[in-house]
This record gives C-alpha cells, structure tokens and sequence, in this order.
C-alpha cells in the first residue's frame, strides 16, 4: 500500500512539475540536489564504511551496504539528471 501511494505521489509531483515548471524554479532545484547527492550523501557513506564514532563494525559488511548506497545514490542521480533535462526544456519551450 505505501509503494503505491508512494509511486501515485510520484506522479503527481511530476505532473505539477511537468506543468508548472519556469526555470526559476528548476535551477535552485538542480543545485540543491547536485549539492546534497554529489557531495554530501556520498562522503556520508564513505564515512559510514569506515569507523564512525568508533564503533568497530563488520568491514565487509559495511562495504556492501556502502558501495550499493552509492550505486543507488548514482542511479538516482541519474533519474533526475533526466528529469531536470526534461524540466528545463519544457521551461525553455514555454518560456519562447
């Protein structure tokens, strides 16, 4: 149920954005992402992969969870290197 309601929230967002987008509203959107997904989520879990605060935990382990934290940090990164494209083009489009 929470899938589903997440995917039809999903949709909505996207369709207001698809309607309503100017790149006023884009462009602050970009590089907050940019900032949070390329810099800080990242070095997040680098940092989770080694020792935080201490704690000695399974190094194999952490590696696994690190590196598919940031495979899926890249392939969302990439979902939404296409939707700003998809944005700007229809701000540009409708902004001529």
């Amino acid at each position: 149920v929470a899938a589903v309601c997440d995917v039809g929230l999903g949709f909505v967002i996207f369709g207001l954005l698809h309607t309503y987008a100017s790149l006023d509203l884009v462009e602050p959107c970009v590089l907050l992402h940019r900032w949070a997904y390329g810099r800080q989520l990242i070095s997040l879990a680098h940092w989770l992969m080694g020792a935080p605060a201490d704690f000695k935990l399974n190094s194999e382990f952490t590696s696994f969870l690190g590196g598919l934290c940031i495979y899926m940090f890249s392939v969302w990164e990439g979902c939404a290197h296409q939707l700003c494209q998809t944005l700007v083009g229809k701000a540009l489009l409708t902004s001529l």
